[in-house]
């Protein structure tokens, strides 16, 4: 099984099938970037791994190591794109730029920029070939004296080769992902949320329209007098479509949750990284601790806020459609009026809960800042002052 030339990138154009790599799967990469030619990776790979990482910063995109099993490469290959392999043999190293695969194909970009489809398991055996070739010899052997058929011979030798090299590495590889430093939006589309989102506002639509035409069929048919079994059988069949509907709704919505709660923590981890120490020098291990526990309950609540603000939107754009179907301009109007008022109300509520959330912030800043300076006030506090403050910020918090 040869491998075509078109499909290999040498050492000297690693830096250009990085950049094109990176624009094929929309990770838009900087241009312009002064890119240094790469070490040879045969005679020094963490030097070759220094280089690739300086390189994919300065393409404002972040390459992060993996490793290939020899036993479960083609699982890994199916989810492993965009990635650069490296592909060896006896004369030289070569690298392959996997686009995207799924659980038969591979999409790899050639030389010339155009993509190629590539079954999993041959790429699969050109990457595992270099490792396999020293014991092919032997394995033939092998089962030629156990007097295997020769027809068996390929798939016992698959499974003797995966029972002996197991869980050894066949190559580097490294995964192209967005920095974090971009934008949240891209991040957010490069992870396909965006696709479970419109899901979920397709499955909101789909089960209120249900909901409504569910009612409506009950209550016209109540309201004529013609109360059926075809009526009935209807109307439950409608309210049966709500069981699906729910269901799919919330798997995507867990899936949303997930991948947007991975997105935030990742977005805070990188902020926290980048603090120069003289903008945290003046603030002490009560406010860190506050500010962990905060972030928490805004990955909490606002992914769970986040869909019941949908639901509820969703929910009006009906109703007002309804409204103005049936020319009923007042109860548009008021439902208008009402909803001013709960926004008003919203922000007024908002307000003090900025002010709720800021004083418990003090509180536990407070308590952490006296515990972990409990023995000096014991040595050099007078006792009548040990509980000075702590009304004064209870009282506060109990007011908001």
């Amino acid at each position: 099984m040869n491998r075509p030339a078109e499909y290999s990138w040498p050492i000297g154009e690693v830096a250009r099938a990085l950049e094109l790599l990176a624009r094929a799967s929309g990770l838009r990469p900087r241009a312009g970037a002064r890119i240094s030619s790469p070490p040879d990776i045969a005679k020094d790979h963490d030097a070759f791994a220094r280089w690739l990482d300086h390189t994919c910063g300065l393409l404002n995109v972040e390459a992060e190591p993996a490793e290939l099993p020899y036993h479960v490469v083609e699982r890994r290959l199916c989810h492993a794109g965009p990635a650069l392999l490296t592909i060896a043999d006896r004369e030289s190293v070569a690298f392959l730029a996997l686009v995207g695969a799924g659980r038969r194909w591979a999409v790899l970009l050639g030389q010339n920029g155009r993509r190629h489809r590539v079954r999993i398991k041959e790429l699969a055996a050109w990457l595992r070939r270099e490792l396999e070739s020293p014991l092919v010899p032997m394995v033939r052997t092998l089962l030629d004296g156990a007097g295997i058929p020769a027809v068996r011979h390929q798939r016992a030798a698959r499974a003797i080769l995966r029972d002996h090299l197991g869980p050894t590495s066949i190559s580097p590889c490294w995964l192209l992902r967005l920095g974090p430093q971009a934008p949240f939006w891209q991040h957010v589309r490069q992870t396909l949320l965006t696709r479970h989102l419109l899901i979920v506002v397709i499955a909101l639509v789909l089960h209120a329209c249900v909901w409504v035409t569910s009612w409506w069929v009950l209550g016209r048919a109540a309201l004529d007098g013609r109360v059926d079994e075809g009526t009935l059988l209807a109307w439950i069949l409608l309210l049966l479509m709500l069981v699906p509907l729910s269901l799919f709704s919330g798997w995507s919505q867990g899936v949303v949750a997930i991948g947007a709660g991975g997105l935030l923590k990742l977005r805070l981890l990188f902020g926290a990284l980048r603090l120069e120490p003289d903008e945290t020098r003046h603030q002490g291990v009560g406010q860190h601790l506050a500010r962990v526990m905060e972030s928490e309950a805004v990955e909490s609540l606002t992914l769970a806020s986040a869909f019941s603000a949908l639901a509820t939107l969703v929910e009006l754009l009906l109703v007002s459609t309804i409204f103005i179907a049936a020319s009923q301009m007042r109860a548009l109007a008021l439902l208008v009026v009402t909803m001013l008022l709960i926004s008003a109300l919203g922000y007024v509520y908002f307000r003090r809960r900025e002010q709720w959330t800021e004083a418990r912030r003090r509180m536990t800043q407070d308590l952490v800042e006296r515990m972990v300076g409990h023995r000096t006030r014991l040595a050099q506090e007078p006792a009548s002052h040990w509980h000075n403050g702590e009304d004064e910020l209870l009282e506060r918090y109990f007011v908001l």
